[in-house]
């Protein structure tokens, strides 16, 4: 069966060519990106030294660097090396992390294996942990828009948590109980593949179905969290009176938001629908799921904003306006943007948007 092998990516490559004295400077770099280091004259010699090693004329792989310990002994384990297979090398947002899958990606080539590619995950590094958990959230946002298409395919998804840091493997553990087949490891002092067993864990759709507007509060940006106080604590993340969703929660949420925005309309206090719009909805096969993400951050917008439709104006995203000459007992028709494809049409009326119609833009436009 064919294979997508992901692996977590850290800087043992680098590393491992260097004293003592050298990783000391080279781990004082590991968040930084390559402007930052270009501007701080500080760092130039270390960089200069990083950048004048080779790194890719090795006899032994396993020894080479902790990523390509993985994915060699994997191969060893099961079978001899499929060349076929995709790479997927999962970086930090930093100079260390992005050079580093570089290299490992020639290598891999040099040795044959061609499918090989490089994912960014942006934000991700250990400054703070802010930042990290903003980076966590885009890593699992990863898994959730690409993995799946492979299973899908009937590939098997292998993740390699040989590499990276330990919060790092911690995070990408959790994200192989749902979207991988199976998840190795080799200890630094190891010879051997250990795999992990994929725990057949089952999150609850009910409380999520429940409480769906809170959900895709949380899911937008930072909010009252009096607009999410169902949503249990280990999914947010709070600061003082406001919330988003953690890590954890962005992978829950994940878990279900297909299948339930694809079922039924969310409920909006300042949002109201009309018959024909709620036909559109049932009658369209697309974008029904950015359409009712798109809804909570207008509702959102209105909450924090007295219900004040001219800050729908002021949303570059939404593009919200009146149509010209058109309009329903004296009220002006309004439209916003869904996708570059898709519309909604509407009216305001007594603190409430009402929605007429949702589709193609020509559509709606025709039809408001």
């Amino acid at each position: 069966m064919r294979k997508v092998i992901i692996s977590t990516v850290g800087s043992s490559l680098i590393t491992n060519k260097f004293s003592n004295k050298e990783r000391n400077e080279i781990n004082a770099i590991s968040n930084f990106i390559f402007d930052e280091l270009i501007e701080d004259k500080r760092y130039h010699g270390i960089i200069d030294k990083i950048e004048k090693t080779n790194y890719t004329e090795i006899d032994n792989l396993e020894s080479a660097s902790a990523e390509l310990n993985g994915i060699v002994k994997y191969y060893g384990a099961y079978e001899a090396i499929d060349k076929n297979d995709m790479h997927f090398l999962l970086h930090t947002d930093t100079y260390l992390g992005e050079f580093s899958a570089k290299k490992i990606k020639e290598i891999l080539n040099n040795a044959g294996i061609k499918n090989v590619n490089l994912q960014k995950i942006m934000s991700l590094n250990t400054k703070n942990s802010k930042e990290f958990n903003q980076g966590i959230k885009n890593l699992f946002k990863w898994c959730y828009d690409y993995v799946p298409k492979y299973r899908d395919n009937k590939y098997d998804v292998i993740f390699n948590l040989t590499g990276g840091f330990k919060s790092l493997q911690g995070y990408m553990s959790i994200a192989g109980m749902f979207y991988a087949d199976k998840i190795v490891y080799v200890f630094e002092t190891g010879k051997e593949i250990i795999e992990i067993p994929i725990l057949p864990i089952k999150l609850k759709k009910e409380k999520v179905e429940e409480y769906i507007t809170e959900y895709l509060y949380a899911a937008i940006d930072i909010c009252p969290i009096e607009y999410v106080k169902n949503i249990p604590d280990i999914y947010l993340d709070k600061d003082k009176e406001l919330a988003i969703f953690s890590p954890i929660g962005q992978l829950a949420w994940d878990q279900f938001k297909d299948e339930i925005l694809s079922e039924k309309l969310a409920h909006f206090n300042n949002i109201e629908y009309s018959e024909s719009f709620k036909k559109d909805f049932k009658d369209c096969k697309r974008d029904v799921i950015k359409l009712q993400e798109t809804l909570a951050k207008v509702s959102l917008l209105l909450l924090e904003n007295n219900n004040d439709i001219s800050i729908l104006k002021k949303d570059g995203g939404l593009q919200y306006e009146n149509y010209v000459n058109k309009s329903e007992n004296s009220q002006p028709i309004g439209h916003f943007r869904v996708t570059q494809e898709t519309r909604v049409s509407c009216i305001y009326r007594n603190n409430k948007l009402i929605l007429r119609h949702f589709g193609p833009h020509d559509y709606v436009n025709n039809n408001p």
